[in-house]
């Protein structure tokens, strides 16, 4: 025996301790690569955004070039409706 040692601790009936300090650092951690997602995405939305800059429409009041991502969107809400009253008016109404 032992007596001036200190106790042994068994792995299996250890607690494992996370030091505050360890912990913030993970959690740093997380935050820069969420901010670094974050700031791929935002690169991605940018160059979306210059690529519909450069498509230009032939409309009957001219050239027409789509501004964002929200425009295009419209625009396509705007042809999705003009095609269902067309197909609405040839089906005819029903009996």
């Amino acid at each position: 025996m032992n007596s001036g040692s200190a106790p042994q601790r068994h792995d299996s009936c250890s607690t494992h301790y996370i030091s505050p300090r360890s912990a913030n650092d993970r959690q740093r951690g997380r935050l820069q690569a969420l901010d670094s997602g974050a700031s791929w995405l935002r690169g991605r939305a940018q160059a979306a955004a210059r690529a519909l800059q450069q498509v230009t429409l032939d409309t009957v009041k001219g050239a027409h070039t789509i501004k964002s991502a929200a425009e295009l969107a419209r625009l396509i809400d705007v042809l999705y409706t003009a095609c269902f009253v067309v197909i609405a008016y040839l089906v005819g109404p029903s009996k």
